[in-house]
């Protein structure tokens, strides 16, 4: 038998997450939570035709800076700058 992870990850997130009206999209806030107890969240914005921005919101990079995780050192700056290249505003 073969399990498909990603339909049981959507299953167990969807029955727990929650969406609130934010700006011009909705905040999606996931049964999950960072070290510190924040709540997961990521915006959802539709910007077209089955296209969407999901952000963070920077909360990514906040968590690991109050980790201690220097984003420009060797071990984390090639996949740091991966990350800031996808973005639409990054420079």
């Amino acid at each position: 038998m073969t399990i498909d992870l990603v339909h049981e990850f959507a299953g167990a997130i969807s029955a727990d997450a929650t969406a609130t009206a934010y700006g011009s999209g909705e905040l999606l806030t996931l049964p999950m939570s960072l070290t510190d107890g924040d709540a997961v969240s990521i915006y959802v914005e539709a910007v077209g035709d089955d296209l969407y921005v999901l952000s963070d919101r920077g909360l990514a990079a906040d968590a690991l800076a109050l980790a201690g995780v220097d984003l420009s050192s060797k071990s984390a700056a090639a996949s740091w700058a991966a990350v800031r290249r996808s973005l639409p505003l990054a420079g």
